[in-house]
């Protein structure tokens, strides 16, 4: 009897592509993300709550870790991180942790932006021109990158004419018999 021929008990039979199901599904098969990989995400923007030691670095309590790391920290394989760090599941909660620290700290840094408005500092221009740029962040305008814009244009007009060949000296040659005979 052939392979194909043997009929196996529906016990033993898993459907095809059934990826969710299995205990180590591929990375871009997964339909949620595994419960470790939210210490990953933590880790790596909050940071440890206490200093750790990490492939005999030393890392302060509160400083954010490498993919690496908090991988290393939370027990996961570093093949399966990189590859669970692609997906959109990983990328999604990650960007949404990120935001969520970035509107957290928004009350402080805006006091940090008016004690930087009111300090008048030595004058220079330098000062005045961190004042601005404090007062742009308080009313919400974006100051903080510069927008460059570029404009390249190469254009070749080729027309048709003549070809002329001048000597290689700048004065015209003048024969010298000619200006005697006057």
């Amino acid at each position: 009897m052939k392979a194909e021929e043997r009929p196996y008990p529906a016990e033993f039979r898993r459907p095809k592509n059934d990826w969710a199901k299995r205990r180590n599904p591929p990375a871009w098969a997964l339909t949620k993300l595994p419960p470790k990989f939210d210490g990953v995400i933590r880790l790596m923007i909050y940071g440890a709550d206490g200093a750790v030691t990490i492939e005999g670095v030393a890392i302060a309590a509160g400083m954010p870790l490498t993919l690496r790391q908090a991988a290393r920290q939370v027990g996961a394989r570093l093949k399966q991180a990189r590859e669970i760090a692609d997906t959109p599941l990983f990328q999604g909660a990650f960007s949404k942790a990120l935001l969520a620290l970035r509107r957290s700290e928004g009350p402080r840094n805006l006091h940090t932006a008016i004690e930087i408005r009111d300090d008048p500092g030595d004058g220079s221009a330098a000062t005045k021109r961190a004042r601005l740029s404090a007062i742009d962040s308080i009313e919400g305008k974006s100051s903080s990158g510069t927008h460059v814009s570029v404009n390249v244009n190469q254009q070749a007009t080729i027309s048709a004419g003549y070809i002329i060949k001048l000597p290689a000296t700048d004065r015209p040659v003048i024969d010298s018999a000619a200006i005697e005979q006057e």
